[in-house]
């Protein structure tokens, strides 16, 4: 998350009532540790903006921190795996034309999150085109 985010995350969950129970930071995945002991960590629309090698990198980061209880909560627009219509595959197309490689599967977050190592629950659609999978330390 960029510095110029912090104050609108801060002030949203201010607004929610949730202020108490996260912390906002910024850091570098690539260069800095995350920080560690948080039973919750979030990376909304963050995977997707990279390569396999660099999603596994930041995926990593997040493991070298999470305690063995925690959850990891990616939100993304995960493709189905199957031939149905779905927003997540027209988002697809645009985003190939900006980004390396585009969006991903629920298989191919599913790998990904496994080799950096969680053990990943079936995504879950959220609002809009959106889903959420669950990663699950798996154990050290």
């Amino acid at each position: 998350m960029g510095t110029q985010a912090l104050p609108g995350a801060r002030a949203h969950l201010s607004d929610t009532g949730l202020a108490d129970r996260c912390n906002v930071v910024a850091c570098d995945f690539f260069t800095e540790p995350l920080p560690s002991g948080a039973g919750c960590y979030l990376l909304a629309h963050v995977i997707h903006n990279w390569d396999d090698e660099q999603a596994l990198a930041i995926l990593r980061a997040v493991r070298a921190a999470i305690p063995d209880d925690g959850r990891l909560l990616l939100v993304e627009a995960i493709i189905p795996d199957d031939d149905s219509p779905h927003l997540a595959k027209d988002l697809d197309i645009r985003v190939m034309t900006i980004l390396p490689g585009g969006e991903r599967t629920e298989s191919e977050y599913t790998r990904l999150l496994a080799e950096a190592g969680f053990r990943p629950q079936p995504a879950a659609g959220l609002a809009r085109v959106e889903s959420v999978m669950v990663g699950v330390p798996a154990g050290r």
